[in-house]
């Protein structure tokens, strides 16, 4: 194979990852002699497409020859960690994770790599809310910080949980993560008159729609009896309105030349009226 056309198979790959089609990122990897390829980029991108296509072996595999090509590569030691903590090989994992210490001891990705493994051990709630408190006293994540406020939601710590849902949606505003904190709010509180906002929008923006209900109210006191849904409007190219404004002015033109008294040249007309 060459440069050409292994460079168009990991594009391809990348796509494939990207729209979610791991499988078929996973099968292109298939046709590619990994053994040959010195490029820890594409091996970690071609282990990344085994790993969400839940294929760990190969993915370990791959990554394993990534490391060998960069034994300074922490984030291939934490993708090796992860990939063990989805194969269930917990203590792999945990070997894997002291090893990403040992490198990157100051490196706050590390609490993030702890949890998974502790979740994946059965920790307790109690345990995994303390892992992430940690993280986000370092860090800030609209992620991790929604995983906490579920945590907290799972736990019954309800105050906690919203207050969580608040910060996380003053601090991001927008993004799927602030859908669902507001989502979890809503099971506690209602939402306040800016939130209400911010959600029909993040909604509208996703589903093309504005969705609204019977008890809402309007700007001039009318109640709708029913749901709603207002479709995005496409406006018309500004041409379409400058052409129909001259059509109708040359007609008008033509209709009240003699009574208005109009003096215009033939020729002229017809250009206008031809223009149109």
């Amino acid at each position: 194979m060459d440069r050409f056309e292994f460079k168009l198979k990991t594009d391809q790959m990348k796509t494939y990852i990207e729209q979610g089609e791991a499988k078929k990122a996973a099968e292109l990897a298939d046709t590619i002699n990994w053994k040959k390829i010195k490029m820890v980029s594409a091996l970690c991108l071609a282990g990344e497409a085994y790993e969400k296509a839940d294929r760990f072996e190969e993915s370990k595999e791959l990554l394993l020859m990534a490391y060998d090509r960069s034994p300074v590569g922490r984030n291939i030691i934490y993708r090796l960690a992860i990939v063990a903590v989805k194969a269930g090989k917990i203590e792999e994992a945990e070997e894997f994770y002291e090893e990403f210490v040992n490198i990157a001891a100051n490196d706050n990705i590390r609490f993030l790599l702890k949890f998974q493994i502790y979740k994946g051990k059965g920790a307790s709630v109690k345990e995994l809310i303390q892992i992430l408190e940690e993280y986000k006293e370092l860090e800030s994540s609209e992620r991790w910080s929604y995983e906490l406020a579920s945590l907290y939601h799972t736990a019954g710590m309800a105050e906690k949980c919203v207050e969580l849902c608040d910060e996380l949606v003053l601090w991001y505003g927008e993004g799927k993560y602030v859908e669902k904190a507001l989502e979890l709010k809503l099971l506690y509180q209602p939402l306040n008159q800016v939130q209400e906002v911010t959600y029909k929008q993040i909604r509208q923006n996703r589903e093309g729609t504005l969705e609204i209900h019977s008890d809402e109210m309007f700007e001039s006191g009318e109640i709708v009896t029913k749901s709603l849904v207002i479709p995005k409007v496409e406006f018309s190219a500004p041409s379409f309105f400058f052409v129909a404004g001259m059509f109708i002015c040359s007609l008008s033109l033509s209709i009240y030349t003699e009574e208005w008294n109009i003096n215009i040249h033939a020729g002229t007309f017809w250009l206008i009226f031809g223009g149109v």
